[in-house]
C-alpha cells in the first residue's frame, strides 16, 4: 500500500526515440556536495563546510529571502548554527537508498517554503520516464511538486502554463504527514510532439509545509535520491521493432527482428494500400517460431504497405516503419482445371498447387457475384497436383465461376451448367 498520496502525474507516455540516447542527471545520486556559506553575510563568521548543498544546484527561494530579508546579518548564536545547518531549508542526509548521502529538503520555521533547482545540458532525444526515490519523515503535513522541462535552444520556462511550448515536460506531486520507507516514483514524460532534440533540461523541486506546524517546534521533510531518466525499463536504452521484406514473383516476402526490453504479448501484420491511410490485420506472428510472413493474396502492379504491430506485457505499443512493396507480374500459384466442362456426373477440379493450401474454401458463383454452392472440400491440400469431385449442385443452368481459395491464394475458372 502507498503512503504518499499522489495528486499529480500525466500519464502520457511518448513512443521510444530508436537511436535515443538517455541523458545523466549530473549529481543525481547526490554524492557530491559543495560549500555554500561563501554566498552568505552572516553576524558572525560560520564554519568551514557548515552549509552545504549538493554540486549543481541552488535554492532559489530561501537565497532571495536571506539576500532581500538579511535574515543571515541578524542571526548570531544558535539561531545562526541552527539556520546555516539547514542549508537554505537543504541538507545532506546519510539515509540514502543508494550509496553514502541523499538529499534532505522541507521548511523549518524560518520557512516553510523550500526549492531546489538545477539545469545542465544534454543532448539527444527525449526519454520516456524520470524515476525518483522517495521517502518522508515526520508527521507534519508536506507538499513534494517536482516539475522538470526538456528545451532546445536552451529556451527553458518557469512558467507552468509554457511547458506545452517545450519539447517535453513532467509535473509530480506528492503529499504525506507521516513516516514512509523509500518508494521508486516513476514519471512518465509528456511529448510535445515537437520532433525536435533537446540540449537542455531544468528541473524543479519544491517542498512546502505548515508554518504554525514548523513554529511550535514540528520537524518534517522529504528524502530523495537516485534521480535518473529511463525509457520504460531499468535496463532500456533503446527499443525498436524492424521490418523488411521483397517482392518474389508469387508473393511479397516479410521478415522482422525486435530490439525490446519486455516480454512481447502479441505480434501482427499489418497491411494498408497506402502509407497514410488505414491498415488491416493480415496475421498474427510468433517471432519465436516464425520471424517472417509471405502475403500471397497480391495483384500485379499494385504497391502494398505493411508494418508491424507489437503489444508488449506493459501493454506499450509499438510499430516499425511502414514498409512499401512494389508487385510486379504475380505468377499464378494456383491452377484449376475443370473436366469436362459443361458439368457432368463425372467432372473433376484438376488442382495444381506450388503451396500447401490448409482449409480451403470451395464455392460456386453466379454471374451477380453471389455465391450459390458450397463445393465439398478436403481440410488440406497438398502442393502439387490433386482433384476433387463436383457432386450433384442442384443448381439451374446458366454461367458460373468456381473459386477455390486459401489464406494465401485463390483462383477462379468459368463453369457452364445446361
Amino acid at each position: 500500500m502507498k503512503h504518499f498520496v499522489l495528486l499529480l502525474s500525466l500519464f502520457v507516455l511518448s513512443l521510444s526515440q530508436a537511436d535515443a540516447q538517455l541523458c545523466t542527471i549530473p549529481n543525481g545520486d547526490f554524492e557530491s556536495w559543495e560549500d555554500a556559506s561563501e554566498f552568505l553575510e552572516t553576524a558572525e563568521p560560520l564554519p568551514a563546510e557548515s552549509v552545504l548543498l549538493p554540486e549543481g544546484y541552488f535554492s532559489l527561494f530561501r537565497l532571495f529571502f536571506s539576500v532581500v530579508g538579511e535574515v543571515f546579518e541578524t542571526l548570531s548564536g544558535e539561531e545562526l548554527e541552527e539556520f546555516a545547518l539547514t542549508a537554505f531549508g537543504v541538507m545532506r542526509s546519510e539515509d540514502a537508498s543508494s550509496g553514502d548521502y541523499a538529499v534532505q529538503i522541507g521548511g523549518d520555521e524560518f520557512g516553510a517554503f523550500t526549492d531546489l533547482i538545477t539545469a545542465f545540458e544534454c543532448t539527444g532525444s527525449l526519454p520516456d520516464s524520470f524515476y525518483i526515490d522517495v521517502k518522508h519523515v515526520g508527521t507534519g503535513v508536506d507538499t513534494l511538486y517536482a516539475q522538470g522541462s526538456f528545451a532546445t535552444d536552451s529556451e527553458i520556462p518557469f512558467d507552468v502554463e509554457e511547458l506545452e511550448e517545450t519539447a517535453g515536460y513532467y509535473t509530480l506531486e506528492l503529499i504525506a504527514d507521516t513516516d514512509t520507507e523509500y518508494e521508486t516514483i516513476a514519471v512518465p514524460i509528456i511529448d510535445n510532439n515537437n520532433a525536435v532534440d533537446i540540449d537542455s533540461i531544468l528541473m524543479v523541486f519544491v517542498v512546502t509545509g505548515d508554518a504554525e506546524y514548523y513554529a511550535n517546534g514540528g520537524e518534517s521533510h522529504f528524502v530523495f535520491d537516485n534521480l535518473r531518466f529511463e525509457n520504460n525499463s531499468a535496463v532500456l536504452a533503446h527499443e525498436e521493432v524492424l521490418l523488411d521484406g521483397d517482392f518474389e514473383g508469387t508473393h511479397n516476402s516479410l521478415s522482422f527482428g525486435l530490439e525490446l526490453s519486455d516480454p512481447v504479448m502479441s505480434m501482427t501484420i499489418q497491411r494498408g494500400m497506402s502509407a497514410e491511410g488505414s491498415f488491416e490485420d493480415l496475421s498474427t506472428v510468433d517471432m519465436a517460431t516464425t520471424p517472417s510472413y509471405k502475403d500471397y493474396n497480391i495483384q500485379s502492379h499494385t504497391t502494398y504497405y505493411y508494418r508491424l504491430q507489437t503489444v508488449m506485457d506493459s501493454g506499450k505499443e509499438l510499430y516499425s516503419d511502414i514498409l512499401s512493396l512494389q508487385t510486379k507480374e504475380v505468377q499464378e500459384m494456383l491452377d484449376l482445371y475443370i473436366y469436362p466442362n459443361p458439368w457432368t456426373d463425372n467432372s473433376l477440379i484438376r488442382i495444381t498447387s506450388d503451396i500447401d493450401i490448409t482449409h480451403p474454401i470451395g464455392e460456386v458463383i453466379d454471374l451477380t457475384g453471389r455465391s450459390v454452392a458450397a463445393l465439398d472440400m478436403p481440410d488440406y491440400i497438398k502442393a502439387g497436383q490433386s482433384s476433387i469431385s463436383i457432386s450433384d449442385l442442384g443448381l439451374p443452368s446458366g454461367m458460373y465461376t468456381v473459386q477455390i481459395a486459401g489464406d494465401q491464394t485463390k483462383k477462379v475458372v468459368p463453369l457452364v451448367i445446361k
